[in-house]
């Protein structure tokens, strides 16, 4: 194909050439011939080697940059490197130097990493990124630099293999891949602690993978495309180390909390940005301090058989509830901040009283529901921070408050506001934008008591002219 394009250019030089050439040289000047021909021919060549050039790129990109490299003090960078047909290439080090080998624009389909070793360029910790890699196989033929990090990023991978008994490896990172399937020959890496892979077209994950690893402590699934959860191969012995689990950023509709309460030091579990609309099972996990089903379609779940006494941050924004799970104020009773913004929470079902129940609740964010009232008979012992915007709350009542309360009631429909409906001991009040009387003065209302200790503050809305209020409800 690339000759023949070449035959058609020089061709069509050749058929220019004839044109230009004059049919009676008696009536044309010789210099003005010789000059036309060199220019026909000048040009022919241009063409030549334009087409050439291309064909070459096409064929073999990256084939014409050279392989280079450079070094700082903590690691080096090599780029455009093929490690079978360059197998002499070497890397000017710093004396003593140990660290990271980062390789950019590798020019192979398949890397067998015992291949850099035996080429002095592998060190603890090995980068490959932006690269046209499809297979690796994680192998050491020395153990004189045992592989600690592996990262992958930005590769064509659909392959991936670890060696039995032969592996250190402790950090492993693969982003932007081709990958399917979590490799089934994870189960080796016997001295793992970090396993991440994202950014890959993943749909199903098993969690048996991870469960025999016993130094694991963080798997990071996040931003793939996973639609389902397996647990094969169920044992009491799985996950002894896992801290930290994420998920988000994929396409599960269902989860069974099941799953995770097999990890038993776990702290951390994120599941927003799915589309769950179900949650089964339940959690019984003494040390987890951070729950997120944010951004999910929620509408309801029990908290009734969970042990999560230890939970510090709650996520449920961005869901479908309409009333508080059950049993929620009993199961996380340790919980400080709560998130329940962007749902669609109604009066009634005892919200005010069932959260005042938590004794160390210290944010509370129902921004954006359906609530039409806000009448707080019950003190929350703890809270500092409430934020109450984006509702339909007509009637304000907060008799009773911790001491330093601050309350967020703006974009609402509070058109009326007696200052001893709320407890001196709120002393930040936001009720911009609600339709007030544009002159109302907290002042007017004794708001501001010169005698208190703490100086109140309310901010209201004062010009009814103002911008600032129409996306309230958008």
């Amino acid at each position: 194909m690339g000759l023949d394009l070449i035959s058609f250019q020089w061709n069509i030089c050749r058929n220019v050439q004839s044109l230009v050439r004059p049919s009676s040289p008696k009536r044309v000047c010789a210099v003005k011939h010789y000059f036309t021909n060199v220019l026909v021919l000048w040009m022919c060549v241009c063409v030549f080697f334009r087409v050439l050039l291309v064909l070459l790129l096409d064929i073999a990109p990256g084939a014409l940059a050279a392989a280079r490299s450079r070094c700082v003090e903590f690691g080096c960078y090599v780029w455009n490197l093929n490690p079978i047909e360059e197998s002499y290439f070497k890397v000017p080090r710093f004396p003593d130097q140990t660290g990271r080998m980062c390789f950019i624009n590798l020019t192979i389909s398949s890397l067998d990493i015992s291949l850099l070793d035996q080429m002095a360029l592998l060190e603890s910790s090995l980068i490959i990124k932006n690269s046209s890699l499809r297979s690796v196989q994680v192998s050491q033929t020395s153990q004189s630099i045992p592989l600690k990090l592996l990262v992958l990023e930005q590769t064509n991978l659909t392959d991936i293999t670890f060696e039995a008994n032969d592996t250190q490896l402790e950090t492993l990172r693969i982003s932007n891949s081709l990958l399917q399937y979590i490799p089934s020959t994870v189960v080796h890496l016997d001295a793992v602690k970090q396993i991440a892979v994202k950014h890959a077209p993943i749909q199903t994950v098993d969690l048996s993978l991870f469960g025999g690893l016993q130094r694991l402590e963080s798997i990071d699934l996040s931003c793939n495309v996973i639609e389902r959860l397996r647990y094969t191969s169920l044992s009491d012995e799985d996950f002894p180390s896992v801290k930290a689990f994420y998920i988000s950023e994929n396409q599960l509709t269902v989860v069974n909390l099941n799953y995770f309460s097999r990890m038993k030091q776990l702290e951390s579990l994120s599941l927003c940005n799915n589309r769950i609309h179900r949650v089964d099972g339940w959690l019984v996990l003494s040390y987890l301090k951070y729950l997120d089903l944010s951004q999910n379609a929620i509408s309801a779940f029990s908290c009734c058989s969970w042990n999560a006494s230890s939970v510090i941050t709650l996520a449920l924004d961005n869901n479908a509830f309409e009333h508080l799970p059950s049993c929620l104020e009993q199961a996380m009773s340790g919980v400080k901040y709560i998130t329940l913004s962007h749902n669609a929470l109604v009066d009634g079902g005892s919200v005010w009283s069932r959260l005042a129940t938590i004794p160390t609740l210290k944010i509370l964010n129902l921004d954006a529901n359906r609530l039409t009232s806000a009448i707080v008979n019950s003190t929350f012992p703890s809270l500092i921070q409430l934020s109450l915007q984006r509702n339909r709350i007509q009637q304000l009542r907060i008799p009773y408050a911790s001491h330093g309360l601050s309350v967020s009631v703006g974009c609402n429909l509070i058109e009326q506001f007696e200052a001893e409906d709320v407890s001196p001991n709120v002393t930040h009040l936001d009720m911009g934008c609600n339709p007030l009387d544009v002159k109302y003065d907290c002042n007017r209302y004794g708001w501001y008591q010169p005698t208190t200790p703490v100086k109140r503050e309310c901010i209201k809305r004062i010009d009814d002219t103002t911008d600032k209020c129409e996306g309230c409800f958008i």
